[in-house]
Formats: structure tokens, sequence, C-alpha cells
């Protein structure tokens, strides 16, 4: 048994691949995490599995809920495009729970403000 250098799981010796052709020793992370996606979209879908927890059905569950729009300022989320605001996975920082999807100025806002309620309606009075 030996723990993997990226996901942390301790997991058997034959989940390792060998790092020499003499096959005398195995490399520190486990198969699963050695296998890198070849295309920037499956990087993109296997980032948010791996962070988030959100498959790329789930993920396009809320895209389509949301229009593929921000939650926030509505403007339109795209993978690829002209425009290309790729959406960000909005989530608590507290519970992990996936809140939505929101474009990166408004998830950058929250997170400046530290997800505070109070904080924020402090800065909509400072505004008006």
């Amino acid at each position: 048994m030996r723990v993997c250098t990226k996901c942390h799981i301790e997991k058997e010796e034959h989940h390792f691949s060998w790092a020499n052709g003499a096959k005398t020793y195995r490399r520190g992370d486990c198969k699963p995490c050695a296998y890198r996606p070849k295309t920037i979209e499956q990087q993109r879908i296997a980032q948010r599995k791996h962070r988030y927890g959100v498959d790329n059905a789930e993920f396009m569950r809320l895209m389509d809920m949301q229009k593929g729009l921000c939650a926030i300022c509505n403007v339109g989320l795209k993978e690829n495009g002209e425009r290309n605001i790729k959406p960000c996975i909005d989530h608590c920082h507290t519970t992990g729970a996936v809140r939505g999807l929101l474009c990166h100025r408004c998830n950058v806002a929250l997170g400046l403000l530290d997800d505070d309620i109070e904080r924020l309606n402090k800065a909509v009075e400072y505004l008006k």
C-alpha cells in the first residue's frame, strides 16, 4: 500500500505505473492521476470533476438552467468563441456546495468580499 502524491489516497501497488523500463520502482502518482487528458476541453472536464465534483452532465445542466448566463450579471458564458468568457463554478468554501456558474469578474468580486453578505451590503450602500 502507498499514498498517491496527487490525490493523497492510499492504494495498492498495482494502481501505480512503473517509473522506469527496468521495473525497479513505481511512479508517485496513481494511474488515474497520471492520466493527462489530451484536449483543452477534456482537461476542463477533468478539472471540474476533480475540484468540484461536477461532471460534464451536471455542468451542462447548470449552463442550461442559467440559460448560458452568469448568475449575477447575466453576461453570456461560453467555453469557446469570440468573447471566450469561461464560466467559473461558484462554490461555498465552507461546505463545498456548488451554487452556480459565474463570469470571472463576479466570481473574483465575491471572493474578494470573502462571501460575506454584510460586506456586500456595505459595498452596495457605499455605491449608492
